[in-house]
């Protein structure tokens, strides 16, 4: 049985398919952010991400505590990277450039376009990440140095 005071659960312990990272010694392993964040619209996004109806779901959770249990942590985990996204976006707020800079080196342009356009996640997840990619891209000088010319960050 799991420890109940765990503070995070590992992707097995939560029934989320899991990838080793390549080249990392300590094993890490990522999951795939609509496998994990689908639980805050699970209406729109059970089918699609797990193949089982959200009415079908909902039996099997009413059917087996660990099923709800599970769907309760990985709906806090989900809530908690909506959460981190808002965070960065408010350090990057006035252009703290310190902020800036060092969340840059992390969230690429491409990476959070990716998050906004992707139509399996949902919209909590969308709506901050664009959030974030206006401030932490968009609005930052030097706008106009680079007016007229067609450039990615």
């Amino acid at each position: 049985k799991r420890d109940i005071e765990e503070l995070w659960y590992s992707p097995e312990s939560l029934g989320i398919p899991s990838f080793r990272v390549k080249d990392v010694a300590d094993g890490r392993e990522i999951v795939r952010l609509e496998e994990l964040c689908w639980v805050l619209n699970p209406t729109d996004l059970c089918e699609p991400i797990t193949g089982i109806e959200w009415d079908d779901f909902q039996t099997k959770k009413e059917l087996n505590s660990d099923i709800a249990e599970n769907f309760k942590r990985q709906h806090q985990l989900a809530s908690f990277f909506v959460g981190q996204l808002k965070l960065h976006a408010a350090m990057c707020v006035g252009r703290s450039y310190n902020a800036i800079e060092w969340l840059g080196r992390s969230f690429t342009y491409p990476m959070l376009t990716c998050i906004c356009y992707n139509p399996y996640l949902p919209q909590q997840i969308r709506s901050a990440a664009a959030d974030f990619t206006r401030l932490l891209i968009l609005d930052r000088f030097p706008q106009v140095a680079n007016c007229g010319k067609a450039k990615l960050p």
